[in-house]
C-alpha cells in the first residue's frame, strides 16, 4: 500500500572479502534467495546497468528471471533499467521507487552507524583464542585493571593462574 513493511526488512553481513560494490550485492541476493518462499512482483535494485546485469545471470543460472521482475534504479537522474526494455526517467509518478530505495539507504546507514559504534566498544582481549570469562577475570583481578595487563610482559601474563605460556604469547601479541 505505499507503505514500508519495516517487519520485513533484513540485513545482511557481507561475507564475500571482495569490496566490489557488484560482487557484494550478487553475494546477498544469493543468500537472499535461498531464504525465499514467495517471490515479491518486483525486485528493485540499486543500482545502473551493471548491477542489474549480474543479477539477471544469477537469476538467470537458478532459474528464477522468469519468476522474478527485476529492474535497477541508478541514481542518476532517477532511471530505471530493465532487461530488453527500454529506461524510463522517473517523474513525480515514480517518487514511490525512489522513495523506496532512499529508505533502503537509510535503513542500512544506520545498520552500518549500530555496527560500527559496537566494534569500537569491542574489548581486544575478547578475540584472544582460549581466554574466556573467567581467566579474564582472573587477570583484571591480578594487575588491577586493563592498564596492567597492558604493561604486563608474557612472563608476567604466566604468573596468573590458568594462563600458560601459549596463552599469555597470544594475550601480549593481541595487545601489543
Amino acid at each position: 500500500n505505499g507503505r514500508p513493511d519495516k517487519k520485513s526488512y533484513r540485513t545482511y553481513t557481507v561475507k564475500d572479502a571482495s569490496m566490489d560494490d557488484v560482487r557484494m550485492m550478487r553475494h546477498v541476493i544469493e543468500r537472499w534467495l535461498k531464504r525465499q518462499k514467495e517471490w515479491p512482483d518486483l525486485l528493485l535494485l540499486d543500482g545502473g546497468l551493471v548491477h542489474l546485469n549480474e543479477i539477471y545471470n544469477l537469476l538467470s543460472t537458478e532459474g528464477l528471471s522468469d519468476i522474478v521482475t527485476l529492474a535497477a534504479l541508478s541514481k542518476r537522474e532517477e532511471t530505471i533499467h530493465r532487461m530488453g526494455l527500454d529506461d524510463l526517467v522517473l517523474d513525480r509518478r515514480g517518487r514511490v521507487l525512489v522513495f523506496a530505495r532512499d529508505e533502503a539507504h537509510r535503513f542500512v546507514n544506520n545498520f552500518h552507524r549500530k555496527r560500527r559504534g559496537r566494534k569500537g566498544l569491542a574489548d581486544p582481549l575478547e578475540a584472544v583464542e582460549g581466554l574466556g570469562a573467567k581467566r579474564l577475570q582472573a587477570l583484571l583481578r591480578h594487575f588491577g585493571g586493563r592498564q596492567g595487563i597492558e604493561h604486563a610482559s608474557p612472563e608476567d601474563l604466566t604468573a596468573v593462574e590458568g594462563i600458560g605460556p601459549a596463552l599469555a604469547k597470544r594475550i601480549w601479541q593481541e595487545i601489543h
